[in-house]
Formats: C-alpha cells, structure tokens, sequence
C-alpha cells in the first residue's frame, strides 16, 4: 500500500511550524489513548483532529502529507472496529509525522 500511495504523492512543503505545535502534539495524544485503552471517544477524537491537519495540508497544497494523513485516518478506523491494527496504525502515524514534520 504505501508504494502506491508514495508512486501518487506530490513532494510537498512541510506543515507550518505552529500547526506542527499544536495539531500534532494532540493527534498523538489522541492516537495514543485510541490504540492503548482502546476509547472509542479517543479514537473519535483522533479522526476528528486528523481530518483538521489534512485540512491544512490541503490548504498549503502539500499532497504528499495529505495522502499521508489520508492513510492514517484509514487506519485509524481500522483499529477502531477490530483493535488488530495497532502496528499499522503507529507506523503510519509515524510516516506522516516525518513527511509532514510534526
């Protein structure tokens, strides 16, 4: 899956220095409480969160941290309806915080 979405993505800018502080700071708290206690709140909250930094990356015409971001939230729901996507959801997690720079 990710050599195709990576054969999609356009190389992009990184995301602005603030939403980096903020955004990111939050969606891993939420990703972390949505994987470890298995809260479907958490997990609500990590999508909802996810869904603004796309918004922003999309605004900033960064694709590549979109797509990213984009894979993400895939596997976020994922593991919210069968808790077997742990790995995924970290590893993805941890890709679009070093494309996007968080």
């Amino acid at each position: 899956m990710y050599v195709y979405l990576a054969a999609m993505i356009l190389i992009g800018s990184s995301l602005s220095p603030a939403m980096a502080a903020d955004g990111a700071a939050g969606l891993r708290a939420w990703i972390d409480r949505c994987v470890d206690l298995v809260d479907e709140q958490s997990c609500g909250s990590a999508l909802q969160q996810s869904h603004r930094l796309k918004q922003l990356a999309e605004k900033q015409e960064n694709y590549q941290c979109y797509t990213l971001i984009l894979a993400l939230e895939s596997h976020l729901i994922m593991h919210s309806l069968d808790r077997n996507h742990r790995p995924e959801t970290l590893a993805a997690l941890g890709e679009a915080a070093r494309v996007c720079r968080w």
